[in-house]
């Protein structure tokens, strides 16, 4: 549990984000990358639908830039994965790297690009171990999970698939 003070200090960096043009992280090609010290989390609504993002202080070689504020959007089912299982808080380090484009194995889909990130935990200094969720659909992120996020620092866990619960039966049929 964060104290007071790291509270404090986290309400006023994101007051400094807030007065801060962020910009946004738009991979391109193999090899791009970014990383800094977590700020904020948070969600955009985009026309591909709703996305995790974090915004961090961008780390150049000669430290971190204090008025350059980088924004990453978790897009694609890859990512969003990645977040579920890395859950990054402010204060975290954050590293992103585009390793290249893929080709899915499944005919008719398009080539994505394979972004890898790393959260490493500044109380142990080691990277966070990924938590081990069960292959399930990715759920969009949503109010209330970023509500979550910035008071507890934690991601709720994705929302059962449907028909493995009472509370969420599959479409057409009766819950149990």
């Amino acid at each position: 549990m964060p104290t007071f003070e790291q509270i404090q200090a986290l309400v006023a960096e994101a007051a400094k984000v807030a007065a801060t043009e962020v910009e946004g992280w738009i991979p391109e090609k193999k090899g791009d990358n970014t990383a800094g010290e977590c700020v904020s989390l948070g969600t955009i609504h985009t026309v591909f639908g709703d996305y995790y993002t974090t915004t961090h202080k961008l780390l150049t070689e000669t430290g971190y830039d204090d008025s350059k504020f980088i924004r990453v959007a978790w897009m694609g089912a890859v990512l969003q994965a990645q977040y579920l299982r890395l859950r990054p808080r402010p204060g975290d380090f954050l590293a992103f790297h585009h390793q290249g484009m893929v080709t899915p194995k499944t005919p008719g889909l398009e080539d994505y690009a394979n972004i890898v990130a790393v959260v490493i935990d500044p109380a142990t200094g080691k990277s966070r171990v990924p938590v081990d969720l069960p292959d399930i659909p990715v759920a969009p992120p949503n109010a209330e999970m970023t509500a979550v996020d910035a008071v507890s620092g934690e991601v709720p866990p994705a929302p059962p698939v449907p028909g493995t619960s009472p509370l969420t039966p599959i479409p057409g049929e009766e819950p149990l």
